[in-house]
């Protein structure tokens, strides 16, 4: 399948790097790159021809930052003959997918959309001044299938966010990190060429000398950090253009104004093809980028896939990619001392640079490479093609998954319809493409393996409990429904249960982009619907084969990157490590002895475990007296309720650190009635959710939920 890929600017930047090293990771995934820039002066086109990729010219105009009406009258005029060459360009290559690089033209869209073609529509910074983003948004809104953006707070800052909160799929730009990666050994010799001790300090910039990078910001900073380390130089990488000259000649200005020569206190390298060879020379890369301009700088990312700690100023989504405190530090914008005291402290601690550097290195190998880019994109695509209900067969996480055999822990083979285990001679059967890592009681070599119906067939005898979990969710009163669900319901139900994803996601959030993640006890697929959605690839896990199916059905609807499985919480199928999330929202109460399903998420998670639970309170045993809450439910469990301490007991056992313990107050019917439509009318609407927050914060202390999350400790 074909992919055109829109950029309107003739200059090489990030929307082209973007495309360049992406067109071999999306070719192999089946979905070929055609780039459509426009035909003006500039070095895009030659760039990506020069990387293989197949590029198209024609005159496109663009929303242009000037007082001058001329300019954007000729845009307006020029729209429905370069909308109808685009239209033409689609039919002839057969384009499947429409990419839109960047938010104020929309041109492609509009072709795309008069096609049929699906739209995936990018938000890459935020440069676009308030107004003029609020129009623009109103042709996202209407026009694109899919929105990528850098980063969720990029696509958070853009007027009207809520209206496409649930087609938003984040991403962080993509990071060859075979290029991109420590390079000591070249240290000396990139030194000499610039006129460098070795010995020296270096702050590193990679950017182009424009406004929008904060360049004169940065020097400002860089002079009260050379106060305290005289021998510091600090190393621009980056291109001058005529139409920043006047920008140019201020940096200049101040760089003499401030007592700095350039060329020894400051250098300027220009652009450079072989910046991961400069990088190699740098101890420190910082970007003081201003406000409303950056998404997420591809050259912070590639400075942390070399190894190097970062400082950056807190625009657009650095703040998801920059750890602070751990790779680097994020500093308010126009902070400029307390930016001065971040390169201060790095500058003057060398076990701080180091150890920051290799963080930021292992984070880049995890979140930032090209393949997990290109999977972020995939997902894109699917989620744009199911809109138009175009079935496709895309990988998933499943592809990268291995699973072991959940009793003995040893490597299963697998074949078109069942997972077998050799050292203990199980099997574990595929039905309708979900399996149901259920041992039951017999060797499976004496088994006769059947397409099970539900998966409680295959659960030990001895354990009655489960097996009745598994044929009540086997069943479903409002199959539709849970399928579903919060899509369709009134608004207050789903801002309730946004909050309760929020609070259980709130500190790992920005990690979420690209994670694999696991839900325990998943139940029909919802909570894996909002992993998904926030960036993450998942795997839904249920004791219930019926639960499963509609998890599948839920992921196929909604182009959603999960892969259901059957599984039990307590023995899961999967080797130590093998989640960098695992979640669980309402699920361990289901268990007999939580503490047992509590520790097994621990065993299977690398990095991050998330509780949410009805908790013991005060509160919920009034409300048990009260017929509002349930001491037992319709499933036949009693319901656990648990304690902060209980879980972080079992979760520091197992090694991790707690970072969020919170207790709040939520309560809605599993199916909302006509008090939740009241209460979501335009009028009462803002006034029940302001009220629920004021009482969370005044009494929420007392809640009867509960929420722990927690991270592996490093140390």
């Amino acid at each position: 399948m074909k992919v055109l890929h829109v950029v309107h600017f003739p200059v090489f930047g990030g929307p082209h790097n973007q495309a360049l090293r992406l067109s071999g990771p999306l070719a192999a995934r089946g979905f070929d790159t055609v780039v459509v820039t426009s035909d003006e002066p500039g070095n895009a086109a030659e760039r990506l021809r020069e990387g293989g990729v197949d590029v198209k010219v024609m005159s496109l105009h663009r929303l242009r930052a000037t007082m001058d009406p001329r300019a954007n009258i000729r845009l307006v005029a020029r729209l429905p003959a370069e909308v109808w060459r685009l239209r033409a360009l689609i039919r002839s290559e057969g384009i499947g997918i429409v990419q839109v690089g960047g938010l104020v033209n929309p041109h492609a869209a509009i072709a795309a959309r008069l096609e049929h073609v699906p739209v995936v529509w990018q938000l890459l910074d935020t440069r676009a001044p308030r107004l003029v983003a609020m129009a623009a948004m109103a042709w996202v809104r209407l026009l694109a299938d899919v929105v990528m953006s850098t980063g969720t707070a990029v696509a958070q800052v853009h007027p009207g966010y809520e209206a496409i909160a649930d087609r938003l799929v984040p991403f962080f730009p993509p990071v060859d990190l075979d290029r991109f990666a420590p390079r000591p050994e070249l240290r000396a010799e990139v030194r000499a060429t610039w006129g460098i001790p070795e010995d020296a300090l270096v702050v590193g910039c990679v950017a182009n000398i424009n406004s929008q990078k904060g360049i004169i910001e940065l020097v400002a900073a860089f002079v009260g950090a050379k106060l305290a380390h005289p021998d510091t130089r600090l190393v621009l990488v980056g291109a001058e253009y005529a139409t920043h000259a006047a920008y140019s000649n201020r940096l200049r200005a101040q760089i003499a104004a401030d007592g700095l020569v350039e060329g020894r206190d400051v250098v300027f390298l220009g652009e450079r093809a072989d910046v991961e060879r400069q990088l190699a020379g740098m101890d420190v890369i910082a970007l003081a980028a201003v406000p409303r301009s950056e998404g997420i700088t591809t050259a912070v990312l590639e400075g942390m896939a070399a190894g190097l700690p970062v400082v950056v100023t807190d625009v657009g989504a650095l703040r998801e990619a920059v750890d602070d405190g751990r790779t680097g530090f994020v500093i308010q914008p126009g902070d400029r001392d307390a930016f001065a005291a971040s390169l201060d402290r790095l500058l003057g601690d060398p076990l701080l640079r180091a150890r920051m550097g290799h963080e930021a290195r292992r984070v880049a190998n995890e979140r930032f490479g090209v393949e997990a880019c290109a999977d972020a994109h995939v997902r894109a695509y699917a989620r744009a093609l199911a809109a138009h209900g175009q079935a496709n067969s895309l990988p998933t996480l499943a592809n990268a998954v291995t699973f072991v055999c959940p009793v003995c822990r040893g490597p299963l083979q697998s074949a078109a319809d069942a997972y077998m285990c050799h050292p203990c001679r199980r099997t574990y059967p595929i039905v309708d493409g979900i399996p149901i890592f259920l041992p039951d009681d017999r060797l499976a070599e004496h088994d006769e393996i059947d397409h099970l119906h539900s998966g409680q067939g295959r659960i030990s005898g001895g354990d009655a409990h489960k097996a009745a979990q598994a044929q009540h969710f086997d069943r479903a009163v409002a199959e539709e429904f849970e399928i579903t669900r919060p899509h369709g319901t009134p608004r207050l139900y789903r801002f309730l249960l946004r909050e309760k994803f929020g609070r259980a996601t709130a500190p790992i959030g920005p990690h979420l982009v690209g994670a694999s993640a696991l839900t325990v006890c998943g139940g029909s697929g919802m909570d894996a619907e909002f992993l998904a959605r926030a960036g993450a690839r998942v795997v839904a896990s249920d004791i219930s084969l019926g639960a499963a199916r509609r998890t599948q059905e839920r992921a196929r609807r909604y182009g959603l990157d999960i892969t259901p499985i059957v599984a039990d919480v307590e023995r899961l199928p999967f080797a130590g490590g093998a989640f960098d999330v695992v979640l669980v929202h309402d699920g361990l109460h289901h268990l007999e002895q939580p503490q047992v399903g509590l520790a097994e998420m621990t065993r299977v998670a690398r990095q991050w475990v998330s509780v949410t639970e009805p908790a013991r309170a005060v509160a919920t045993s009034i409300a048990v007296r009260a017929g509002a809450a349930l001491e037992r439910e319709a499933s036949g469990n009693r319901v656990a309720r648990l304690t902060a301490a209980e879980v972080t007991e079992v979760l520091r056992t197992a090694g991790f650190r707690p970072i969020v313990t919170e207790r709040y107050a939520m309560y809605y019917r599993h199916e909302p009635g006509r008090v939740f439509q009241l209460l979501s009318r335009g009028g009462v609407f803002p006034f029940v959710r302001a009220g629920w927050r004021v009482a969370n914060a005044l009494i929420g202390q007392f809640g009867n939920k509960m929420v722990v999350v927690a991270e592996r400790d490093a140390r």
